[in-house]
């Protein structure tokens, strides 16, 4: 009886080292490949190879279509920038509003949810700027 009872006991401290190191080793596995950074695609880029092989272009034609796509990217750059203005203006008015609506006690609340909104909107841009250099 005694040989039966420390069987399970021993069976049962394998089964449970075996859960534990598979858990670990499943988690090591799994945080590895979550940690693994994919480069985010280059539009440029992937026009640029579309349209070159399927249209079979030349390296001439290949260069002055990346010149066009360069000129082309700057002019919808100076576009976004000349209509921030605007956006930011609308945005603005739209929160003036929602604040007045709210009582005292929720008017900090909100100031800073919009905090925070705009801290997270300023790091995706520099992170957006960032991957394009």
């Amino acid at each position: 009886m005694d040989t039966m009872k420390w069987k399970v006991r021993f069976t049962v401290v394998v089964l449970m080292l075996t859960t534990f190191l598979g858990g670990v080793m499943a988690e090591k596995y799994l945080l590895a490949r979550a940690n693994v950074i994919t480069p985010e695609p280059n539009p440029r880029e992937e026009v640029m190879k579309v349209y070159s092989t399927r249209l079979n272009m030349t390296d001439e034609q290949k260069a002055e279509m990346g010149r066009i796509l360069d000129e082309t990217s700057g002019k919808y750059s100076d576009l976004r920038k000349s209509m921030k203005p605007r956006f930011d203006e609308i945005r603005n008015g739209a929160r003036q509003r929602i604040r007045a609506m709210l009582t005292p006690e929720q008017q900090p609340k909100y100031d800073e949810l919009v905090q925070e909104r705009d801290a997270m909107r300023q790091q995706q841009q520099q992170q957006k700027n960032e991957g394009k250099k």
